[in-house]
């Protein structure tokens, strides 16, 4: 008899919570699939919600990607973020690939029976090769006269600072930054170019030991050979030996702790 009583009054106190004013804030977490023009739901990326009267509320996502958050103090103002970890994955890839989260904080106002829907969508912590929006190529091939440059297109600074705001977005990864040549140098000069890129960000303030330089020579072209021998112009060919004077960098861990 008291066994039920207690379970009765447990009822009344469950009921009495649900019955409390309150908001939500809801959402998907999604990042690119195997086909660019795929999303896949993103499991376990943390939501966190703060609001300006200093509750703090969480949520991961789930395997569809989906997220809830019940706020149980309303009327204030609300800073929501994302943030990932080994365990955050897009759902039916199967690999060993991240991903990485980049500053974004959403800001709005909370009131009692608000349901608010906020998105997200993370990018993947692959080698940059995969990403063609941080594909870094050089200009030239000559030692002294090396440009660095994204896609051919943005300036050495701002290439750098891509490298940057990355690192300061995600506090807790090192990455290693890899360089490479195309056929006709000599292998030495890739790790010349992984160390010089290593070497603006020390300058800048990153932790040394959040990053690892290394070079590859002409071991992994984007292009093959039998391609560029067989491009009509030499215009054409150097275009295609610039791509494979490039630098790349892949994600080594998330957990870096100095």
């Amino acid at each position: 008899m008291r066994r039920k009583a207690y379970s009765f009054f447990l009822c009344l106190i469950f009921l009495s919570a649900l019955a409390q004013p309150a908001a939500f804030v809801k959402g998907r977490v999604l990042s690119s699939g195997p086909v660019s023009s795929e999303l896949s739901p993103v499991k376990n990326a943390e939501i966190v919600l703060q609001t300006s009267d200093g509750f703090i509320y969480k949520a991961s996502s789930d395997s569809t990607g989906a997220y809830l958050l019940r706020i149980k103090r309303a009327g204030a103002a609300a800073w929501l973020h994302i943030e990932v970890n080994k365990q955050t994955r897009c759902v039916g890839i199967k690999s060993d690939e991240s991903l990485f989260a980049q500053k974004d904080t959403r800001q709005f106002n909370l009131q009692d029976g608000d349901t608010v829907t906020q998105n997200f969508r993370l990018d993947r912590a692959i080698v940059c090769r995969s990403l063609p929006s941080v594909e870094f190529a050089f200009r030239s091939s000559q030692i002294g006269h090396d440009a660095l440059s994204l896609n051919g297109t943005m300036p050495q600074e701002e290439a750098i600072n891509f490298f940057y705001n990355l690192l300061q977005d995600n506090p807790t990864i090192a990455i290693e930054i890899s360089g490479h040549c195309d056929s006709r140098e000599k292998s030495r000069l890739s790790k010349k170019r992984a160390k010089t890129v290593v070497s603006f960000l020390i300058k800048k303030g990153v932790d040394p030991k959040r990053l690892t330089a290394k070079g590859y020579g002409s071991k992994k072209p984007l292009i093959p050979e039998a391609i560029i021998s067989a491009a009509e112009t030499k215009e054409e060919k150097e275009a295609l030996y610039q791509k494979n004077r490039r630098i790349e960098f892949k994600v080594l861990t998330f957990e870096f702790k100095g």
